[in-house]
C-alpha cells in the first residue's frame, strides 16, 4: 500500500508537469504563432498547423493522453488512502476520477486523430482542412478541453473526503477553492476562471505529489 501511495504521488507530480509543459508551449510558441486567434484564414489555419504539426502532436500527448494515464493512478491511489476515512465520498471521487481521465483521454486521442486528418485535407484544399481543424476543435473542447466541469466535480469529492482524513487540510480548502473555478468555466468568466483552474491544479497536483510521495497512507 505505501508503494501504490507513493506510486500516486508520482502520478500526481507528472501530472503537474504536464499542466507546466502546456502553459509553457502555449504562451512561448502557440501564442505568439498565433494559434489562439480566432480570425484567423483557412489558409493561415493551414499554415500554423503544417508549420507546428510536430509541436502540436506532442503537446496534445502529454497535456492530455499522459495526464489522463497518470490521473487515473493517482485517482486509485488517492481511493486507496481517503478509504479509511469515508468509504462513500472515496468511492466517489474514484468515480468522479475515472470519468473526468476518460474524458481527458479522449479530447488527446481526438485532437491528434482531428489534426493529422486536417493537415493531409488542407494540402489540396485549405478551407476543408481548416473546416475539419474547427470541427476537431469544437470536439475536443467540448469532451473536456473547453470546460472543466467533470475536474471541478472530481477536485470537489477529493476535498471533501480529504476533510475527513488522509490529507491535508489546508490543501483540501484549496481544492474546494479550484473545483469553484472549474464550474465558474461554463459561465462568461470561462477564460479567466479555465486559467484560474489549470494555475491552481499545478499547485495541487505538486502539493498533493510530494505529500504522498514523503507521507506513509495514515
Amino acid at each position: 500500500m505505501t508503494k501504490f501511495n507513493r506510486l500516486g504521488g508520482v502520478a500526481a507530480l507528472v501530472c503537474g508537469l504536464s499542466y507546466v509543459f502546456g502553459f509553457v508551449v502555449l504562451l512561448a510558441v502557440l501564442e505568439p504563432a498565433g494559434f489562439m486567434r480566432p480570425d484567423r484564414t483557412a489558409a493561415e489555419t493551414m499554415a500554423l498547423l503544417t508549420d507546428q504539426e510536430t509541436l502540436l502532436s506532442i503537446w496534445y500527448l502529454v497535456i492530455y493522453v499522459l495526464n489522463a494515464l497518470a490521473l487515473v493512478v493517482l485517482v486509485l491511489a488517492l481511493e486507496a488512502r481517503l478509504s479509511s476515512g469515508s468509504t462513500v465520498a472515496a468511492r466517489l471521487s474514484m468515480g468522479l476520477g475515472l470519468v473526468w481521465a476518460t474524458l481527458v483521454l479522449g479530447a488527446g486521442m481526438a485532437a491528434n486523430v482531428g489534426l493529422g486528418l486536417a493537415v493531409e485535407q488542407g494540402v489540396a484544399d485549405a478551407a476543408r482542412g481548416a473546416a475539419t481543424w474547427q470541427t476537431t476543435e469544437l470536439i475536443e473542447n467540448g469532451i473536456g478541453g473547453g470546460n472543466e466541469i467533470a475536474g471541478a466535480a472530481w477536485i470537489l469529492a477529493v476535498s471533501l473526503a480529504g476533510l475527513a482524513g488522509g490529507l491535508p487540510r489546508l490543501l483540501c480548502w484549496f481544492g474546494l477553492v479550484i473545483s469553484a473555478g472549474g464550474f465558474l468555466t461554463v459561465t462568461p468568466l470561462g477564460d479567466i476562471a479555465g486559467a484560474v483552474f489549470g494555475l491552481g491544479f499545478i499547485v495541487c497536483f505538486f502539493w498533493r505529489g510530494t505529500f504522498m510521495v514523503r507521507q506513509h497512507p495514515e
